[in-house]
């Protein structure tokens, strides 16, 4: 499963209330540690943190803010979700 993947499942499960980019990427590094391998947690934050940036410019995005900084929800009035 990719990180996109990952970071809508992650705002699925947060519900209307929506959650920080930080929680997102603590879930996200979780997701993908092993025994083997473990991310290095600023990447994947700065990764969230772009995603979600990226995805949340336009009224018709995937995300959207909650209105309190750093904190995004999925927009359910938007184009895009079905």
């Amino acid at each position: 499963m990719s990180y996109d993947q990952q970071i809508l499942k992650i705002l699925t499960e947060a519900g209307e209330r929506g959650i920080s980019v930080q929680n997102i990427s603590r879930h996200v590094y979780n997701l993908n540690c092993t025994f083997f391998y473990q991310p290095d947690f600023e990447e994947v934050r700065s990764y969230v943190q772009q995603y979600l940036l990226k995805n949340s410019k336009s009224q018709q995005s995937l995300v959207e803010s909650t209105g309190q900084r750093g904190c995004y929800r999925l927009n359910t009035r938007g184009s895009k979700v079905k």
